[in-house]
């Protein structure tokens, strides 16, 4: 009797995993055919957004530029205030010019700022071909995101970060993701709300991103234009030599 209550257990499980792969995948599939297809989002090798972003708490608005390209460079450009802020990862180091923390020469990022900016290097469309990268990613079920239904992803990147997307669940197409960034000993939630969505080349892309921390609103960024495999030399995202002084 008691081995037919443990094998009756397994089935149970087996089964029960067998139901949630299936979801996933049903997923997953209309994920892709509403963004365009898997097909054609494999064809993006590089992205170009531009657009503004906005920190409402501070009453700021400055234009923003980010490159990024397969497999794992990212550039980000900013004026504020009539200076220029980069954050960059060329693959192998992390770096910034940040002036408004007296960063006024290229220099590396300290190993938190530069932890972020590798995440969203290595980040270029997370739910597709997950498992060649190294992640792993599971369906963890259906919430109600303020009268929205949205099914729940959870990934598990190959560093250890985690990422929840919520995805619409008739589209399937990405409204929210949240994950926790480490600042100290203390650990922030920061979520981002996509909308907006808007076609470039077939494929759909939100126009607009909100950033929470905390619960609390931190930044807006208004995407104006989106530019698919643009031509980007390695270099854009080298990090300068220093200026020598004279």
């Amino acid at each position: 009797m008691k081995k037919i209550f443990v094998l009756f257990i397994a089935l149970s499980v087996l089964c029960g995993t067998l139901v949630f792969s299936e979801t996933l995948d049903q997923i997953l599939k209309k994920n892709y055919e509403s963004r365009g297809g898997l097909k054609k989002l494999k064809q993006v090798k590089s992205f170009l957004f531009e657009g503004k972003m906005i920190i409402p708490m501070q009453g700021m608005e400055f234009p923003v530029k980010i490159w990024q390209k397969k497999p794992n460079f990212v550039r980000i450009e900013a004026s504020v205030m009539e200076k220029m802020v980069i954050q960059a990862y060329n693959g192998k180091i992390a770096w910034w010019i940040m002036p408004f923390m007296g960063v006024n020469d290229p220099a590396e990022m300290p190993e938190n700022e530069g932890k972020e900016v590798i995440q969203q290097a290595e980040s270029f469309d997370p739910l597709v071909d997950y498992k060649e990268k190294g992640h792993k990613l599971e369906f963890v079920g259906k919430e109600d995101m303020e009268g929205t239904e949205v099914f729940k992803l959870k990934l598990t990147e190959k560093d250890g970060r985690i990422v929840f997307f919520f995805l619409e669940t008739d589209s399937c197409i990405e409204i929210k993701t949240a994950t926790y960034i480490k600042r100290g000993e203390a650990e922030n939630l920061v979520e981002s709300f996509l909308g907006d969505y808007k076609e470039v080349e077939g494929i759909m892309f939100p126009f607009s991103v909100e950033s929470k921390m905390n619960g609390n609103m931190v930044t807006k960024m208004a995407i104006e234009s989106v530019k698919l495999n643009e031509k980007m030399d390695n270099s854009l995202f080298e990090m300068p030599a220093k200026k020598t002084a004279e």
